[in-house]
Formats: C-alpha cells, structure tokens, sequence
C-alpha cells in the first residue's frame, strides 16, 4: 500500500523489514526503479523452525536434523581439521611458533 502512494504522490522511499533472521531494504524512486509490490522475491528453502531450535517434532525435520549434524560432525568439521594441519603444518611446527 505505501509503496503504491509513494509512485502516486511522486515520493520516494526507503522500504525494509525482517523476516525471522533475514532481512532486507529496498530504495523505491517513483518511475526510475520498480516498486516493492512489483517484484517477488525468491523462495527460499524452508527450514522448519523446531528444526533450527535442535528439537524436530516431526518425523520429517528428525530426518532433516540428523542428516544435517552428520554433516557437520563428520564431513565439514573433519575436512576444517584436515585443512588447519595441512596449512600450518604438524603439531611440534604450531608449537615452535607460538612459543617464539
């Protein structure tokens, strides 16, 4: 409705708001950019959010949740390992420079 007036009044506006942890902001100049209501914004994947609290109820966000920890605990976070040691070197290089 404001972004409607905004073009019929020949005013500009500076639209924003949030949604959940996302949020967004948007310049409207009446007859130079579009206005809000004329543009859709892509879908985005959702997450259910007892999934994100760590507490699925359904047995869908179980699967979801577990499929996502496995992730993290065995592939991402043992692939970071790997790297760090790959980059600095062996443990006794860490040392040697941490005491100098």
């Amino acid at each position: 409705h404001m972004d409607a007036r905004c073009v019929t009044n020949q005013r500009a506006l500076l639209e924003s708001g949030t949604l959940g942890t996302k949020g967004h902001v948007q310049v409207i100049v009446p007859f130079k950019t579009e206005s809000y209501a004329s543009m859709r914004d892509p879908p985005d994947p959702d997450i259910p959010f007892c999934t994100l609290k760590s507490f699925p109820s359904s047995i869908e966000h179980t699967i979801q949740w577990a499929r996502e920890k496995f992730g993290s605990l065995f592939e991402i976070k043992p692939a970071e390992f790997n790297k760090f040691w790959q980059e600095t070197g062996t443990p006794e290089a860490v040392l040697a420079a941490l005491e100098s």
